[in-house]
């Protein structure tokens, strides 16, 4: 009944909060322990003159999430990553180190960016546009970390409903998002289209200790900044992007189905002429002379 109830409740139904907020108390305090724990193991020696951040990677302990972050990364690319995650859980964070003299990225970074599978959102191109999440990545960190220099998980909590609700909508819409685009994109662009495939990764599994930290810590973030969209503004990215993965795979049933469709509705004929307005424009007309070729008819493409 206790799972019916907190699924009913993430579903956006209105529950009594016996079924919802002991689990994220629960969550909550574990969290702040750990950091806790982070804070006092920092000043404890080891000997062998290891970081934290070093002995963590070395452990064997893993979950759901890390084991797909250290099948990516080698031990000091993980030992680097898991060194700016503890500055932003403690507020330590103020931005990725400065490149070395031979880099052109800072290790810290790089690190950070390889775990998150973000890195195609650098390159993947729709429309000419980028999604380009690593150029944001350190603002958030530090937005992040100010906000758990200042209060703990708990607070939030044992707080307003009203906050957690609309915080738990949020995270809904977000991981919505996530999981629409990354339907709509990986067919035409690879598995790791846009730097989507984590996140669309945990928006379907939707991990319980993940999801409510990811409720706490949104609400958390609001109450500390105003930077984020609105929650009207992510539930219409949300409804458009679920949009554009029904109109996406409508066009690969077609380009499959089709023989008329089988080129113009090909990935890489798709990827081309998502490129820029002008390879759009010139796409759109060849889709226009398949659908003259005979057949059922498909619906005009509406243009940009």
């Amino acid at each position: 009944m206790e799972y019916v109830g907190r699924q009913l409740w993430w579903e956006g139904f209105r529950v009594d909060e016996k079924y919802w907020r002991p689990q994220l108390e629960k969550s909550a305090r574990l969290f702040d322990r750990t950091v806790l724990r982070i804070v006092s193991y920092q000043s404890l020696d080891d000997s062998t003159g290891a970081t934290l951040q070093e002995r963590i990677a070395r452990s064997k302990r893993s979950n759901i999430i890390l084991s797909r972050i250290r099948a990516r990364l080698s031990s000091q690319y993980l030992a680097a990553h898991f060194g700016v995650l503890l500055t932003v859980a403690t507020g330590d964070f103020t931005g990725f180190a400065q490149p070395g003299p031979n880099e052109k990225e800072a290790f810290d970074r790089r690190a950070t960016i390889d775990a998150l599978d973000l890195r195609t959102s650098e390159s993947d191109t729709a429309l000419g546009q980028k999604l380009k999440f690593t150029t944001v990545l350190s603002t958030v960190f530090q937005v992040m970390a100010k906000a758990f220099e200042s209060g703990t998980l708990l607070d939030i909590a044992v707080g307003p409903a009203h906050a957690i609700s609309s915080a738990r909508e949020d995270v809904r819409n977000a991981l919505r998002i996530a999981f629409a685009l990354h339907k709509a994109t990986a067919w035409i662009y690879g598995p790791r289209a846009f730097g989507l495939r984590l996140a669309a990764w945990i928006a379907k599994k939707q991990p319980p200790l993940l999801v409510d930290m990811m409720i706490l810590g949104f609400a958390m973030l609001r109450r500390k900044s105003n930077q984020f969209y609105s929650s009207a503004e992510i539930s219409d990215f949300a409804n458009k992007a679920e949009q554009a993965r029904c109109d996406s795979l409508r066009i690969r049933e077609l380009g499959t189905s089709d023989p008329r469709f089988s080129r113009v509705f090909s990935p890489k004929r798709v990827r081309q002429g998502l490129r820029d307005m002008p390879s759009y424009n010139n796409w759109i007309k060849e889709v226009e002379l398949a659908r003259l070729g005979g057949g059922p008819s498909l619906p005009r493409t509406k243009t940009a």
